[in-house]
């Protein structure tokens, strides 16, 4: 089927849209195509074309806007959705030959209609040279058979795609992307190892990858590699039905490699080698019954081998509650020479989940003699410190100036703590300590802090904060 044919029948159309903006001369008028086209992108489509009402010079001004967004509502009616599918037509016809920055398309693709419409669209953007593609695609109800134009996968001018589709990615022998700098793949299905590891493999220039909520199922091995990537963000979720004790193994390497970001179940397995530029890591393991606590752990660890070179890292306390799982593993958990910023993200849920993830927390700080500061969010929790630090970790001696909580609650315990961390880090120079709006500050920590330092107490009341610079 020729999926042209939409396109030439909406040379036919006129655009449907209210003229009611009546003729009339203004200043703006004498200002640089350029700088009218500046203000147009700042628009809704619908109202950039509206413009073309006001006089002679604003008619086809809308024409050579630089960003086409489309975006349907998905509840209207099948009578509103031909509207919102002819105006999508009308307004790819229409625009002129200059290059396209963004094309944004956000509907569904059609149960009942020729699917031949929506590539139509992705097609006629392509032949604009678009730079930036979202795909945002809707399938619901749909049973039929759908892929991408074959076009999209050589383009020569993308620098930016993102697809989110819950639905069979089809990719075809043949796929290069020799401009692609960023790439965001959601909810999508792949089908073989063999495109997938092809189609991050022809990515040569690739700096950015996020991959949100694919599904994974169809595959046994992830080769994760591009001489450019620095940016690499995992999310997994646990919606795996019957398939939930599948597990892929992802090799991910990248000799420019620097940030790389996890948040799920570890229902699938991650390796990371040969990334020796590796900086900040970001992981939030949380609880799910797609693995057995065991599983779990030994994939935690994996991760963590490849995470020695790290300068900052971000780790929730489900993440060190499964490292500990595996006790017996602890102690070989990776020396984080460079580690200088550690950020704890801290569960509100239950005060006694970090007993069981203390283990893995000393270790690392064992393990990590050049750390500067710990980041506390929100807060922290009862004997983290006060009965553990012994023997003091080497940072605490030599390294370590900087203890900030997000969320101070002013209680006893948490003085405790503080006063835990102060008699231990030799080297401490300042402490920040969040409140909420209107909380006022308990006089307990006050009087401990003054009889440990030698300067003043300085407040911060936007959240309220309290800091205390220069101690002992």
């Amino acid at each position: 089927m020729d999926i042209s044919f939409p396109m030439r029948k909406a040379k036919e159309l006129k655009l449907g849209l209210d003229q009611n903006f009546g003729e009339g001369k203004s200043r703006i008028c004498s200002l640089p195509d350029s700088i009218l086209h500046h203000i147009l992108s700042f628009l809704d489509l619908k109202e950039a074309v509206r413009t073309s009402v006001l006089s002679k010079r604003w008619e086809f001004l809308w024409t050579s806007v630089s960003k086409l967004e489309f975006k349907e509502d998905l509840k209207q009616s099948d009578e509103k959705r031909e509207e919102f599918m002819d105006f999508v037509e009308r307004a790819l016809l229409l625009h002129d030959s200059s290059t396209l920055h963004t094309f944004s398309l956000t509907c569904k693709v059609p149960s009942n209609g020729p699917v031949s419409r929506v590539k139509s669209w992705i097609h006629a953007a392509l032949g604009h040279k678009v730079q930036n593609m979202v795909l945002n695609l809707h399938f619901d109800n749909f049973h039929g058979s759908f892929m991408l134009p074959r076009h999209l996968f050589v383009s020569e001018s993308l620098n930016e795609l993102k697809l989110d589709f819950f639905y069979d990615l089809k990719l075809p022998s043949f796929v290069s992307f020799p401009s692609l700098k960023s790439l965001s793949l959601s909810k999508v299905i792949f089908m073989d190892d063999n495109s997938v590891n092809q189609l991050f493999s022809s990515c040569l220039n690739l700096v950015k990858l996020d991959l949100i909520q694919c599904k994974w199922y169809n595959l046994k091995h992830v080769y994760v590699s591009a001489p450019m990537l620095e940016h690499l963000k995992i999310s997994e979720s646990d919606d795996y039905e019957d398939t939930q004790h599948h597990c892929c193994k992802f090799m991910i390497s990248g000799p420019r490699l620097k940030v790389f970001h996890y948040v799920g179940e570890l229902t699938n397995e991650y390796c990371i080698s040969e990334a020796p530029l590796l900086v900040d890591a970001h992981i939030d393991v949380y609880s799910g019954s797609s693995r057995t606590e065991r599983e779990a752990a030994d994939r935690a660890h994996k991760l963590f081998e490849g995470l020695a070179t790290v300068k900052d890292l971000c780790v929730s306390s489900f993440t060190l509650e499964v490292l500990t799982d595996a006790e017996e593993l602890v102690p070989s958990l990776p020396f984080f020479h460079d580690l200088n910023h550690l950020h704890l993200e801290v569960g509100t849920d239950d005060e006694s989940l970090c007993h069981t993830c203390k283990a893995a927390l000393l270790k690392i700080l064992h393990n990590s003699p050049h750390l500067e500061s710990i980041y506390f969010e929100p807060r922290m929790r009862s004997d983290m410190f006060s009965a553990q630090l012994d023997p003091v970790p080497p940072c605490f001696l030599t390294h370590l100036k900087k203890i900030k909580v997000d969320w101070s609650l002013g209680c006893e315990r948490e003085v405790k703590e503080l006063m835990a961390i102060i008699k231990s880090a030799r080297v401490l120079e300042r402490i920040e300590l969040g409140y909420n709006y209107g909380a006022t500050v308990n006089g307990a920590i006050l009087d401990v802090l003054k009889g440990c330092i030698k300067s003043k107490v300085v407040f911060d009341r936007c959240p309220l904060r309290l800091l205390v610079d220069k101690l002992r």
